[in-house]
Formats: structure tokens, sequence, C-alpha cells
């Protein structure tokens, strides 16, 4: 009988920690400097904001032009051509805005038609041509830290497996167009790289929850210490005598009595949905990053701050304890900081918007995330405090604040939590010039010509009329319909009754130099040439003055060459991003990864990585077989070339191994085309997996021809069912393919061997079959079964 029960939350294993807050794992900040980390005295965090400010506040003029810069090229991506710059000044203006304002109100009989927000967006084509080319998550191999440490070989096992997973998570074929599009705008990117608890970017998993309640383990009742015998106390007969053993009749007293015994059980209620802990990857562009622009790597930058801006309602919910002291606007009063909050604002308002509609960050905060070197620590004047924080942060800090309030800070070692990537390697700083800048003059000309032409055919195509007032009534003519077909009078001057119509009124006729139409398609074709992305890349004709197909063809490789150096700089930045991210998920898991993948079977099973396979240290490199990624039309006219190729034993070679078969329907067939064997193989995956998974029959009797020992397979082949011949190609293709499921494992190759001789046999009998029947129904060539023994019932695939 429960006598009290309360809730207890059991998890199967320690819930994880995040590394950055999140509304499932909200900060217990309190904002006071000495509760931010063990070992801080008061004022010490307050310093290191006054740090950044100080340090960053050096290179802020030369950043502020980049920042100009990079802006002006997102606003041009989204069809934003009229974004100007103040002369000698970083202030930026709309240019339509300033037109009118200098102009006045216009008059709608003479405005300039060519003022108008008409754009022809040619930098956005070239951009998305540049990113459909690149477009491909770079492939990353793992090798262990130390070859002969056993957790480092396990450890770079499972690192494919996982960076997989993190990948999934983090949407990876929208991480890298994002990048793209960083270097194509702002010539760099900056990857954030940290584990967090969040339901919404990583999922959730379920966990008991258990109720401790308190029962009778052992009710009342009486021991008889003569028989033994326990007898509970409601089943107990008084008689007149007193109370007595049921089993024996001993009279029974009060020291045979024992009360009864209760005890608290956990008993399982319910399961809740918890936040699964991801490594979670953000892609920064130049707006969001602040660092030293002449830094010849991140590393050596001595500190960088990650800007984001936030609203109200977040900040309150991820730092609750804060919520009085969070105010909306809140600054630190650095130099620019609202200027680049207004920057970022504009990008996302819409192209051709008034200056008044274009910003919404009046009211949002800044959120500041700021890695220190621990070099950058000597740079405060309070050597004390520098001799401490030294020795607290070894490696570097990472303090995040809003205005002047500090909100948390962890030791953190700058270089495995953020990963860069440029338009150059070296010798530019963290902020090369964006592969697109070469585009935004010619885009400015293209503009401006169509401006031109649009100019022309508004006002111009159709000639405009001039008339002699001193002749016509030009009052009276006015707002005159002259429908064909009808006389139409016309007012003359009563002097000029008997004038010729043809002296008073005239049609100007005017014309555009057709040299315009030719001259924007060669600024196109310069566009194209100067940022790298002919249009043969997405299936477009290419220089027309180039006439042949191998002229075409060394244009198309120069481009790849040119793309291929920006290739080379994204698969280095994922390795080591790459490697970060395992060594974050090796440090922050709390249980099995696991992953959902469909095996060759077409059966969907989990992949698990174990947290004793993350013990180990990785380095990761690029992928060295993975070049140039090759666009859909770039295949499929690899294969229109291979297959019109005459007497090609290419073809014939590619043709005899059955996945490349798939490739072929995928690239040149019809959707819904079947390749021919298509469902055999797909038969044969699941045969092998079952064949694999156990050992041959063995019947007792030993093979006639070779006197080992009769081996049946544990499946049998059907024999009339069957392509044979294609069970003799697919089993050694797939032992070739997979040797490594058979080393060591002589069963399942005893099994494969028993079910491909078996093959081979029936296909000799159904040969023999075919061109004559032997006396006695027996096919020539059929080996008899052994007699006076029981024959085996394998299963029949």
């Amino acid at each position: 009988m429960a006598t009290s029960s309360f809730n207890l939350r059991q998890p199967q294993s320690p819930t994880p920690a995040s590394q950055e807050p999140s509304k499932d794992a909200p900060s217990n900040s309190t904002g006071q400097d000495n509760a931010l980390y063990k070992g801080m005295q008061p004022g010490d965090a307050t310093k290191l904001i006054e740090l950044s400010n100080r340090i960053r506040d050096r290179w802020q003029p030369k950043l502020r032009a980049i920042r100009a810069k990079v802006l002006k090229n997102k606003e041009m991506l989204k069809g934003n051509h009229y974004t100007g710059v103040w002369p000698g000044t970083l202030n930026q203006f709309d240019a339509f805005d300033e037109y009118y304002n200098f102009a006045g109100s216009q008059n709608k009989d003479s405005e300039d038609r060519s003022m108008d927000r008409r754009p022809h967006n040619f930098y956005q084509m070239v951009e998305k041509a540049y990113r459909s080319a690149l477009l491909s998550v770079p492939k990353v191999r793992f090798m262990p830290a130390n070859a002969d440490d056993e957790s480092d070989r396990e450890t770079a096992k499972a690192g494919s497996r996982v960076e997989t997973i993190i990948e999934r998570a983090n949407k990876a074929d929208t991480m890298v167009g994002q990048e793209l599009m960083e270097l194509f705008t702002g010539g760099c990117y900056f990857k954030f790289n940290r584990y967090v608890v969040d339901a919404d970017r990583t999922g959730t998993h379920k966990e008991t929850v258990w109720q401790l309640t308190r029962t009778d383990v052992l009710p009342a009742r009486f021991v008889c210490y003569n028989c033994g015998a326990t007898t509970p106390e409601n089943e107990i007969v008084q008689n007149p005598q007193g109370l007595a053993c049921p089993q024996c009749g001993q009279p029974l007293g009060q020291e045979n009595y024992h009360e009864d015994h209760v005890d608290t059980i956990p008993i399982a209620q319910q399961k809740d949905d918890v936040a699964n802990g991801m490594v979670i990857q953000t892609v920064y562009g130049a707006m969001n990053v602040d660092a030293d622009p002449d830094a010849a790597t991140i590393d050596d930058s001595p500190l960088v701050n990650v800007a984001d801006d936030v609203t109200l309602g977040w900040a309150r919910t991820i730092f609750p304890k804060l919520w009085d002291k969070l105010e909306a606007g809140m600054t630190s009063g650095a130099s620019g900081e609202t200027m680049d909050r207004q920057q970022r604002d504009m990008l996302s308002s819409p192209a051709g918007a008034g200056s008044g509609l274009r910003t919404t960050s009046n009211e949002k905060l800044t959120y500041n995330r700021t890695w220190f070197q621990v070099t950058a620590f000597a740079e405060m004047d309070d050597r004390p405090t520098c001799e401490r924080l030294q020795e607290l942060f070894p490696k570097g800090c990472m303090l995040a604040w809003i205005g002047e309030m500090p909100l948390f800070i962890k030791p953190a070692k700058l270089t495995k939590e953020l990963t860069w990537c440029g338009t150059e390697t070296k010798g530019y700083g963290l902020y090369p010039a964006p592969a697109g800048d070469p585009a935004v003059p010619i885009q400015e000309r293209i503009n401006d010509a169509y401006s031109k032409i649009d100019e022309y055919f508004d006002r111009l195509c159709a000639g405009f009329l001039l008339a002699n007032e001193g002749m016509i009534d030009t009052q009276a003519m006015n707002n005159k319909v002259l429908r064909p077909g009808v006389l139409n009078g016309i007012a003359l001057r009563a002097a000029h009754q008997m004038a010729d119509i043809q002296h008073a009124i005239f049609q100007v006729k005017t014309e555009i130099d057709h040299a315009i139409f030719q001259y924007v398609e060669s600024l196109k074709h310069d566009m194209e040439l100067l940022v790298g992305t002919p249009p043969q890349l997405f299936g477009g004709n290419g220089d027309p003055n180039i006439q042949t197909a191998t002229g075409q063809g060394q244009q198309l490789s120069t481009a790849k060459n040119k793309l291929g150096l920006m290739w080379k700089g994204l698969q280095t930045e994922h390795a080591e991003a790459a490697e970060n991210g395992v060594a974050c998920a090796a440090e922050n898991m709390t249980e099995d990864w696991f992953q959902v993948v469909t095996d060759e079977t077409k059966e969907a099973r989990n992949e698990y990585v174990h947290l004793d396979q993350m013990k180990g240290s990785v380095h990761a490199e690029p992928e060295a077989d993975q070049g140039f990624p090759m666009t859909y039309s770039e295949i499929k006219d690899w294969f229109e070339n291979l297959i019109t190729q005459k007497d090609s034993m290419l073809l014939d070679w590619f043709s005899a191994e059955p996945k490349n078969i798939d490739t072929f329907i995928r690239y040149m067939g019809v959707p819904g085309l079947i390749a021919p064997g298509a469902a055999m193989r797909s038969k044969s995956l699941r045969v092998i997996a079952q064949l694999v998974s156990s050992g041959p029959i063995d019947t007792g009797m030993p093979d006639p021809e070779t006197g080992e020992p009769f081996l049946l397979p544990s499946v049998m082949p059907q024999k009339y069912l069957d392509d044979l011949d294609a069970w003799q190609k697919i089993i050694p293709a797939w032992a070739q393919e997979h040797w490594d499921k058979l080393e060591g494992n002589q069963p399942a190759v005893d099994n494969l061997v028993a079910f491909y001789k078996l093959c081979v046999q029936f296909a000799k009998e159904k040969m023999a079959e075919a061109q004559m029947v032997a006396p006695g129904g027996m096919p020539p060539g059929a080996m008899p079964p052994p007699q006076g023994q029981p024959q085996p019932q394998p299963a029949m695939a």
C-alpha cells in the first residue's frame, strides 16, 4: 500500500551540457564579474569589454571601408544598384532619395525617366553561375594523430560517420551555398563551431520520468518459530485459546508478530522529450565579423568579435536572470556599433525601398562574442589583471556580452572554434577582394547602357512633333483624339487659312546607334570572363569570337582552373572545420550517436558512433580524390561522348559493371527507365547479406569430385527463375568490393563459394536441358543427391 510519492527525472544518460546558452539550456548568469568564472575578480570582464573596444578601434577605419564595399556588393546582388557613398566619408545613401531631395517635386511632363529603379541584374546571374559551379560539399578524410595509438585509430575510423551526422544536422548543402555567396560578395567567411543543446536545431530524444513510490514490500505477519511458517496478519484465525499457527497449531504471541516493511521503489511513469546536443556550425560574413584586417591568418588576429543582432525577447529568454537589466536598443557606446547594426539590417530590406523603410534595428540588441588570444591580455595597462587572466585562460577565452554587460565567459582557443576561408589565402589579410569584385563596375556600365536604351524607347523611338504656333492653334489641338478613318479638323490661325499643313507640323525621327546593343553584349562577356564563369559552365554559348570546339574547351578549362583556386580554399576550410567538429563532439557527447542509413539490401538500419570510439585525437585533410565538381551538364556530355564513340571498348568495359548502368540511366535515360537486371541486383544484395550472416550446411557426404565435405549454401538459388549468369558476375564483384566483411569470416566465404558453385552447376544443367533431355528425366551433368542420407532443406532465395 503506497503511502507517498514524488516525481524524479532519471535520465538514461547524463544530460549534455551546452557550450552556448539556448532556450533549452538557458544561462544562469547574473552579470556579476566575479560569478562568471572561478578565479576572476570584480571588474575583470568589464576590462575585457573595454579592451575589445580599444583594440578594434585601431582597425575600424580600414574595416569600415571594407564593409562599405561588401554592403554595396550585397545590395547589388539583390537588385539595389543605386546605393552611393558620400565623397570623403564612409556614409552610404540612396541615390534616388538624394536626387529627388535636391531636385524637389518633379514635373511629370518633363521628369527624366532614366532616373528609375530598373537595373538589368546580370551581376546576380553571374553570382548564381559561380555558386552552381562550385556547389558541392567537400569531402574530408580523417587520419589518427598517432597511428600507434589504438584510441586515435578508432576515432579516425568513426570520424567520417561523426562528420556525416554533423553535416546532416547543419544542412551542409545550404551552408556551402552561403559560403560561396560570402566569397563572391565579401571575399571571405568565418565558421563558428560549438556544441549546442537546442530542440529546434538539434531535435529531441525520449527520457524516462520515474516516480518514487513508498510501497508495502512485506505486509504485517506472524512467524512461527516451531515450524518456520510465515502467515500474513489477515490470514491468522483467532480461536478461544488465542492465536495459533495454522500449520502446526503452535500458539503465537507478541514476539511472533512483525510489522509491515515499507520501502521506496522507482516506477517508470512516462517518457518526456528532451533536447539533443549537437555540433552546430554557423557561417558569418564580413558584415558580422570584426578581426584585424592586416592579420595573415585568423590566428594572427589578437581577437575576433562576432556580432549577432537579436531581439529583446530572445536575450531575456536566454539570460532570464538578467531580465530587468536588458533593454531594447542597448549599445556599448563603441564607435560604429550602431552603424554596423543598421548596415546589417539594410541587407534584409527590399531593393528600391526608401531610406525610411530600410531599417528596423533601433530596438534590437547586438549580441557580441569575442575570442581573446592569450597575447591580447598583454595589451592591458593593468599587469596584475593581465597575468591573472593569462593564468586562468592559458589558451585564450571567449566572452559574450551585450551593451556594456558581460553575460558569460569560458576558456576557448580561437582556432578550435573559428575557421576562415578567403578568396586569397595569403598576402591580402583576412578580408581579400571578393570574387565578384570585377563585375561591379561592369554592372554599373550595363545599367547605364540600358538606361539609354530605355530612354530611347520611352521617348524617341516613335518620334516627336513640332508645330508652328504662328500657323496652328496648338491649344485647340491638344487633348484631341485623332481617330483613324475620321476627318480630323485642324485649327489654323486666321492669317494662314490657306497654309500648307506639311510646313506647319513636322515629326522629328530619331535613331539610336545599333552599336550600343553590341556594347551591352560585350560588357556581359567581359563580366563573365573577369569573374571566371563563362556560359559553358551552365550550358550556354561561349565567346562568339572563338569558333572552334577546342578553343571553347580551352576557355572553359581556364575558367575551371581559376575557380579551382576557390575550390582548394573551400576544401581546406572544410577539413579544418571537420577536425574541430569531431573534437567538439568527442569532448561533449554524453551518449552514443547514430544515423539512419539504407544499406545495400534496401533496409533501414542505425549506424552508431559509440562513446568509447571518441577518446582519441584525429587530423582531418581534404579528400585527394575529389577534384573540381562536375556539373550535371558536364557529366551528361561526358556520357554522350562515350556512347557516340564507335566500337568503344571503354563503353563495353564500363557496362560490364551493373552499377554503371544505373549511372548511365540517371544522366542519359528517361525518368522511370529501369536498367536491365536491376531487380535481380536488388535481390542479389539481400541474398548475399543472408549468406554472409550465416554459414553453409554440411551434408556429411564428401564431394564426388574433390573428396572434400559436400556443402550446400544456407540459401539456394532458383534454378529456373534466377539469372544465373548475373549471379556469376555479382558474387565475385561484391566479394572484391567488400573484402573487409569476409576477412576472418571463413563461414561466410564458404557459404558464398557454395552458392556460386551451385549457380555454375545450375547454369550448365539449364544449357544441357535446352539441347536435350537424358533418359530417365535427369539433365546431363546433373549431380544425383547422396543416397541413404537425409537431405537438408535450405531456404530458397
